[in-house]
């Protein structure tokens, strides 16, 4: 996966994902706001978008050999940088009297 910075006018600055950035193209096109995973962003504001390079974690588990005093690895396991979603919630559905047949 890819993954960019997003720059606003306000200077604040926002890493996303490919996902997010074709939300934000859509939105560009249309013209309205874009719901990403950090935030809701107005396309009218954006300044800069920039391909940033994500490196995986490593996560080792072991233990200490007492008489050697080496570390024994017992689990190696590269982790993928995962962008976080701030919003926890569903999006509200509308209810059936609003929906368009």
């Amino acid at each position: 996966m890819k993954y960019y910075q997003l720059f606003l006018s306000n200077k604040e600055v926002f890493e996303i994902d490919e996902k997010d950035l074709a939300k934000i193209e859509t939105a560009i096109e249309s013209g309205n706001l874009a719901r990403i995973k950090p935030t809701i962003v107005n396309p009218s504001f954006i300044v800069n978008i920039t391909p940033i390079k994500k490196e995986p974690t490593k996560k080792i588990e072991g233990y200490v050999d007492e008489k050697s005093g080496k570390f024994i690895a017992t689990t190696y396991e590269e982790i993928e940088p995962k962008i976080e979603n701030e919003f926890k919630e569903k999006p509200k559905q509308l209810s059936d009297k609003f929906k368009v047949a």
